[in-house]
């Protein structure tokens, strides 16, 4: 009887080591998240150019990057695969509004959700007459003249120098256009009409008041 019992018992523990056996080769295998890219930023923003930069929690991964137009939809913008945590992108339009996302893709089958949507925009491009300018006058006065133009375009400063009367230097005020056309008056009364053309400058000066004119010359230092 213990014989049959013993039998009995090895055989009850035989069949539930299997039929535990058979229950975890059964289950489905655990698969990880993945995890949805953050901290989404921009740096290094230019007129036609930015860098992207992002975190990614996840091990090993892909990171599909995508940027286009502000308001762009997923699927028709612009895609960019990497396995960094920031990508430098060019060739965008100056003073323009953009926005790009991410996503990773842990596996074929195994990919996060898509981030939120970051804007950003791009600078204005620097003006083609911005610098520092200075030259000559002559005619019936002579001097030296300087004049500073901004990145946009607009004029900061200027002053005159006469050699003819009494060394005194003069303010300049000016209106740069943008097809480089330049309008300046002085203090005492001066005009002159100049024009840009790469990195010089060509114009006429005149005092009405004084009845007196000439020429000018100058370029960008």
């Amino acid at each position: 009887m213990k014989k049959l019992f013993l039998l009995l018992t090895v055989f009850a523990l035989t069949f539930q080591s299997c039929s535990s056996d058979d229950d975890n080769n059964n289950s489905d295998p655990i698969i990880e998240v993945c995890e949805t890219p953050f901290g989404l930023s921009i740096t290094e923003i230019t007129d036609t150019s930015a860098v992207l930069n992002w975190g990614n929690s996840n091990d090993i991964t892909e990171v599909k990057v995508e940027y286009g137009p502000a308001g762009f939809t997923p699927g028709n913008g612009t895609v960019i695969m990497t396995s960094q945590n920031s990508v430098s992108i060019d060739g965008l339009t100056p003073d323009t509004s953009y926005s790009f996302y991410v996503q990773a893709l842990c596996s074929s089958t195994n990919i996060s959700t898509e981030s939120g949507v970051v804007l950003f925009s791009t600078v204005m491009a620097p003006s083609p007459f911005a610098g520092t300018w200075s030259g000559t006058y002559s005619g019936d006065d002579t001097g030296t003249w300087i004049m500073v133009i901004s990145d946009s375009g607009t004029f900061v400063s200027g002053s005159s120098y006469s050699n003819n009367a009494m060394e005194t230097i003069l303010t300049i005020s000016a209106t740069i256009n943008v097809d480089g056309s330049v309008t300046s008056v002085t203090e005492n009364g001066s005009t002159s009409e100049s024009q840009i053309t790469g990195d010089d400058l060509e114009g006429t000066w005149e005092n009405t008041a004084k009845g007196i004119s000439g020429t000018l010359i100058g370029s960008r230092e």
